[in-house]
């Protein structure tokens, strides 16, 4: 296992344990290839899936995580690139990445997401749920998003579904026309109750996320979608406030139970 973060039950049992460290998991991969097999690496198919990871993973070779290690493994894999070289191939990925044109909308969401709860699953403490929550980045505004399918509102909410999220929150980093960048969130939740409970919360613990409503013409009634009024607000902070909430709505289903 490579890229650990630290021995849980779950890898005590393996053999070979890599623990996390700057730079790419793609570059310790790299290295065990060509201490074991080298012959593997012979091939441009191969070269060019590791280097992906690299230069992704360091931002092409210039990131603040980015080793010398990294760099070495680069140059060992550059077949990989091909007549692109690293920095045009480095654009390639770029732009293979945010192009959603040939996408579902199940599969944008898929991309990037996120499920967590402090329970594993989900656990009933007399008539109340413990809910899991749910959190997707995406590239795109909300609007276009809405509008990449015909049906793409229902889709949102059967991903919910199929994850059995009571709380799915769509949280988009994109810039408009302007070249100013936005910020979004659209919020799903299980039944009306739940939503206002989590927008209640939002008006008096998230003072730092001042939301505007967005009126879009092709939002569900279970969906709300908010313009977040803070270019500072990052995707970290927006999952501490998740975790507070959930948090927030464990003791309260504790004291009632």
């Amino acid at each position: 296992m490579f890229n650990c973060k630290e021995v849980c039950s779950e890898t005590a049992s393996l053999q070979d344990v890599t623990m996390s460290q700057d730079g790419s998991c793609c570059t310790l991969i790299a290295e065990k290839y060509a201490e074991t097999s080298p012959e593997i690496l012979a091939g441009q198919g191969f070269c060019r899936l590791l280097l992906s990871g690299i230069l992704l993973d360091t931002k092409n070779l210039t990131g603040a995580n980015c080793t010398a290690k990294d760099k070495y493994m680069a140059t060992l894999l550059i077949k990989g690139a091909g007549r692109f070289g690293c920095s045009g191939f480095y654009q390639l990925l770029k732009y293979k990445i945010s192009d959603i044109s040939d996408l579902l909308v199940r599969d944008i969401l898929r991309r990037d997401f996120k499920k967590w709860s402090t329970y594993s699953g989900m656990i009933t403490m007399g008539k109340h749920s413990i809910p899991n929550t749910g959190l997707s980045s995406i590239g795109i505004s909300i609007e276009e998003l809405l509008k990449h399918e015909d049906s793409a509102a229902k889709e949102v909410i059967r991903f919910q579904e199929s994850e059995k999220l009571r709380l799915f929150v769509i949280v988009s980093g994109h810039y408009d026309s302007q070249k100013n960048f936005k910020r979004e969130l659209l919020v799903c939740t299980d039944t009306p109750e739940f939503m206002q409970n989590f927008l209640r919360f939002l008006s008096t613990n998230g003072t730092d996320f001042p939301l505007k409503s967005m009126n879009l013409a092709d939002l569900r009634h279970e969906l709300r979608a908010f313009e977040i009024n803070n270019m500072l607000t990052s995707r970290r902070s927006i999952e501490q406030l998740l975790d507070e909430f959930d948090g927030a709505l464990k003791k309260r289903i504790a004291f009632l139970s």
